[in-house]
């Protein structure tokens, strides 16, 4: 959330590097608690001082519950910011912390089954995990003997990216770009069957992506993921870590995506895949991170002006 800001108070790379490092080594020695008390004072802060984050917050909300009063909208959109910034600063926490210690504050309430009959097979397997709750501890719980695979995009602030990288392995994942050799990668793992996680609520490239209905907004939508069940026979599973209060960790759920979201048929997979989406998002929707400009693209090809909007 703050990565690109920080880049702009420290140009010089080594600089940016050093605070970098300095933050996360600090945010990941302190408890939990206070770690969330930052976090949330940083989501309070984008709240109260009407930043874009605010902006395109209430945009997201507006654009998908039309019904929602005022209040309500902001009441989610206030409380979204605050989870946010909690996202940003357990990340470090998550990073820099012994697996052991993040597992005993990781509870798996829904699903658990469903997840290990799954690794049970031979088929690979594709775990799909929203910007919901804490996404980047959701996929402990499914690391096994083998690392489990993640596509990524590097950040735009370079000096985070080693920090990322490191910390992802600690948690047991190995990050590949999303890129020609990522994909081949991935799919290579699938079909030796492995487990990959993929974040399905993030805006693909308009050769990869096809627009579905998300809360009934058109919404840029992966084909990745259908290509890659499709290809590998895969599992799909969905994934969110609902954020406990007072720093008592995560309450994790795993679900049956909705029928359709491995069709060959592009509409068919991409809107099922939303629909999963939605079900994962309507269980704590103040926890999704509604400050991610999702609706951007349009289906004319233009681009959405999220400044003009409010």
């Amino acid at each position: 959330m703050a990565h690109s800001r920080v880049g702009l108070l420290l140009p010089c790379p080594t600089m940016q590097s050093f605070f970098i490092n300095l933050v996360a080594s600090a945010l990941g020695r302190i408890p939990l608690r206070l770690n969330h008390q930052i976090g949330a004072a940083i989501g309070w802060l984008a709240w109260t001082t009407h930043s874009s984050l605010r902006t395109v917050t209430l945009i997201n909300l507006s654009l998908c519950f039309p019904d929602w009063t005022s209040d309500k909208k902001n009441q989610i959109g206030k409380a979204s910011l605050i989870e946010t910034g909690k996202a940003l600063t357990e990340s470090f926490w998550l990073w820099k912390r012994p697996n052991s210690v993040v597992l005993k504050k990781l509870h798996i309430v829904e699903g658990e089954q469903l997840l290990r009959d799954a690794q049970s097979t031979s088929q690979g397997l594709i775990v799909a995990t929203p910007h919901l709750g804490s996404w980047e501890c959701c996929c402990l719980p499914l690391v096994t003997d083998d690392l489990v695979t993640c596509l990524y995009k590097p950040p735009r602030l370079s000096a985070i990216e080693p920090l990322i990288v490191a910390g992802r392995k600690n948690m047991g994942t190995h990050l590949t770009p999303l890129d020609p050799s990522g994909i081949k990668h991935v799919l290579k793992m699938l079909k030796q069957g492995n487990t990959i996680g993929i974040l399905p609520d993030q805006e693909p490239d308009e050769l990869n992506g096809h627009f579905a209905p998300l809360f009934a907004q058109p919404a840029n939508t992966m084909t990745l993921l259908a290509k890659f069940a499709n290809k590998t026979d895969s599992q799909v599973l969905f994934c969110y870590a609902r954020r406990l209060p007072n720093g008592a960790g995560w309450h994790v759920h795993y679900l049956r995506p909705v029928d359709g979201v491995q069709d060959a048929d592009k509409s068919v997979a991409t809107i099922a895949l939303n629909k999963s989406v939605e079900q994962c998002v309507l269980a704590c929707p103040e926890q999704y991170m509604w400050n991610y400009k999702r609706f951007r693209l349009c289906p004319d090809g233009s681009r959405r002006n999220y400044k003009t909007l409010i």
